[in-house]
């Protein structure tokens, strides 16, 4: 007779377990948001009436156009010699007031990359414009 009762004990219902996962499952399928594996941020810069940048004398000029094109101090340099001069131009003086001016459209990795290269070069004083091409 004592085993009959173990029997009946070790018999569990589990149909309504099953329903509860289920329906969680659902849940779980129609709240998870499908979006794509790359993601990115479109930005449309505002532009400002004011054209005050502080001394004039003391600045270096940095301007990235939308063809990826970089000017320091309104001449065009290449990537490369353009990072080589604006190093030269900071180890002088890091206390000078960098302004950075944009594009509408230029690609966020160069403005990343530039005030990331001033960030490691100790410049604290970092102006960004943007401007209508």
């Amino acid at each position: 007779m004592s085993s009959l009762r173990r029997k009946r004990r070790s018999n569990l219902d589990l149909s309504s377990l099953l329903d509860i996962l289920f329906i969680l499952l659902i849940f779980l399928m129609l709240s998870v948001r499908f979006t794509d594996l790359h993601s990115f941020i479109e930005l449309d810069l505002p532009s400002v009436e004011s054209q005050s940048l502080g001394d004039q004398k003391s600045r270096i000029l940095i301007s990235i156009k939308n063809n990826e094109t970089f000017f320091l101090n309104q001449t065009e340099l290449e990537k490369d010699l353009f990072y080589k001069e604006l190093n030269l131009k900071i180890s002088a003086d890091n206390k000078m007031m960098v302004v950075l001016e944009l594009e509408k459209k230029v690609p966020f990795y160069l403005f990343l990359e530039v005030s990331e290269f001033l960030k490691k070069r100790g410049v604290n004083q970092v102006q960004i414009l943007t401007k209508n091409p």
